[in-house]
């Protein structure tokens, strides 16, 4: 009898659903957090993708450089470069004024 069933691989979890989500959704699940890439209806299982590279929102004004900490603030939902706000990975680019998107390596909790 085998000890470890496979079940997938390490870029991507299921999870249920708290509500209905667009694809593209940021999902917090305590200090874990992913995306989606399609809709998700609310209480069904979905797929959330932990690791990989995504674009981002990110305040007009916030500024980084390649490789900086990024974090996720649910509330505004945008990225920061706030340490109190949810770790979500690492600036793929480096990021100038005026640019509304962050890309964004997750970084697996």
């Amino acid at each position: 009898m085998a000890v470890a069933d496979y079940v997938s691989g390490p870029d991507a979890i299921d999870f249920t659903a708290g509500s209905d989500l667009a694809g593209g959704a940021v999902v917090v699940q305590g200090t874990q957090i992913g995306c989606t890439k399609v809709p998700v209806p609310n209480g069904t299982v979905g797929t959330l993708h932990v690791q990989g590279v995504f674009d981002i929102n990110c305040a007009s004004g916030t500024t980084f450089s390649a490789g900086a900490l990024l974090y996720w603030n649910a509330g505004s939902g945008l990225i920061t470069t706030t340490n109190t706000d949810v770790l979500i990975g690492r600036a793929a680019l480096a990021k100038t004024s005026g640019q509304l998107k962050a890309r964004v390596r997750l970084c697996p909790a």
